[in-house]
């Protein structure tokens, strides 16, 4: 039998009806004296089916009947989710070898199964049995350290965050957070011709990546971007064209640009970016300002804590080994924006199809088209939000952390 069972056209169909309707029928005869045909009639069921069910007969499923009993396999199911509960989840090949030791300790043969491994049809179907509760996803890796935050950690974490948040307007909750953006612009489905065994893309790329730090606020406002190059030195031409800052009358200057000889954010350029970017908005702002963010040690220094002090700026700092849940801006921030660059990306390079890499002189403006890219949403939506970017910043704030926007 095929992998997809089609009922041949013209062949007899079992089973037209739901067990509801055996139901209201087997209850007209047992409670309100209808004959067998009669509520079978009345209920549309098989006659056949009605009379067996009342008899007690032949009350297996229709079609070919499961190697294991419901029990068995409503047990297999719950051993399968209790190895993914606990970090460890099991593959289909994990699964069909799991069957086998049950069988090989139960002293079992199944004549269905070679050497009583089951195949990978009966995999799936077992899955779409048991669909309500089970099913495949694609895992993602995470460290040991990672998997170890409780939930009464984060719950702690919240309860606190709540009474760190209290009285403190939407538009003075920033959220600040590093991520990078390479020049690969990733796999995507290509049409190729039918048995092509290698199926590949001409495209330009090295292995470099640009670091930017990200910042906005509870009420929507995303600060200019801070860029820091992999570089000795920072050339003017590597600083033009990049975004403006937001529509504030004390933002002129707009995105930032550092250089490291790692390519990577530390000490003096965590402070350089403090000072230039997020100083200029929190000294117009009235009352406590919070700044969230995660703990590394090169965010703080001497200057940064004590212009915090002096302008009422207050660091929360988030749990450790737990920004893949309460990060903001990684939770709903930069997947899309990855997803823009990358599409910015790729159109750049077919239309510079012999550089080998990005230029630097080219990084801003390609910047600056990603994240007005990813701004863009239909005119209408059903809160008549306009902006893509506020809405993404806005939607953690409003469901997580009882912020009044």
């Amino acid at each position: 039998m095929g992998r997809s069972y089609k009922r041949k056209l013209g062949s007899r169909i079992y089973g037209n009806f739901t067990e509801e309707q055996i139901n209201q029928a087997l209850h007209d005869v047992l409670e309100n004296g209808l004959s067998l045909r009669k509520a079978a009639k009345k209920h549309r069921v098989s006659y056949g089916t009605l009379n067996n069910k009342y008899h007690g007969r032949r009350i297996k499923k229709t079609g070919g009947q499961s190697v294991f009993t419901y029990e068995e396999e409503v047990a297999i199911i719950n051993s399968v989710l209790t190895c993914a509960d606990w970090g460890y989840p099991l593959s289909a090949m994990d699964l069909r070898m799991f069957v086998k030791s049950f069988l090989d300790k139960s002293g079992r043969s199944v004549s269905k199964f070679k050497q009583n491994i089951p195949g990978i049809d009966w995999v799936n179907s077992l899955l779409k049995r048991h669909r309500g509760v089970a099913g495949k996803r694609l895992a993602s890796n995470i460290k040991k350290s990672r998997a170890e935050v409780s939930t009464d950690l984060i719950k702690k974490y919240f309860d606190n965050l709540e009474q760190t948040l209290e009285n403190v307007p939407a538009e003075n909750i920033f959220n600040y957070d590093e991520s990078n953006v390479s020049d690969d612009p990733g796999k995507k489905l290509c049409i190729y011709r039918r048995g092509t065994k290698y199926p590949e893309k001409v495209c330009n790329r090295s292995k470099s990546a640009t670091s930017i730090m990200v910042c906005g606020s509870a009420s929507g406002t995303l600060l200019p971007p801070y860029v820091i190059y992999k570089s000795e030195n920072l050339w003017d031409t590597w600083t033009e064209n990049g975004s403006p800052c937001c529509e504030q009358p004390y933002c002129s200057l707009g995105t930032r640009y550092n250089r490291t000889s790692h390519g990577w954010i530390d000490m003096s350029t965590f402070n350089d970016w403090f000072v230039t970017c997020f100083l200029p908005h929190a000294k117009r702002l009235e009352g406590k300002k919070v700044l969230l963010g995660d703990n590394l040690a090169s965010h703080f220094n001497p200057d940064v804590l004590r212009q915090c002090e002096k302008n009422n700026i207050i660091f929360a700092c988030l749990p450790c080994n737990s920004t893949h849940i309460c990060q903001p801006l990684d939770v709903a921030f930069f997947r899309p924006l990855k997803e823009s660059w990358r599409k910015t990306i790729t159109t750049w390079k077919m239309q510079n199809s012999k550089t080998n890499g990005i230029p630097k002189n080219e990084f801003p403006k390609l910047l600056k088209q990603s994240l007005e890219s990813m701004d863009k949403v239909p005119p209408k939506t059903p809160d008549g939000e306009k902006s893509a970017n506020k809405k993404k910043f806005t939607f953690w704030f409003r469901s997580m952390w009882h912020c009044t926007i």
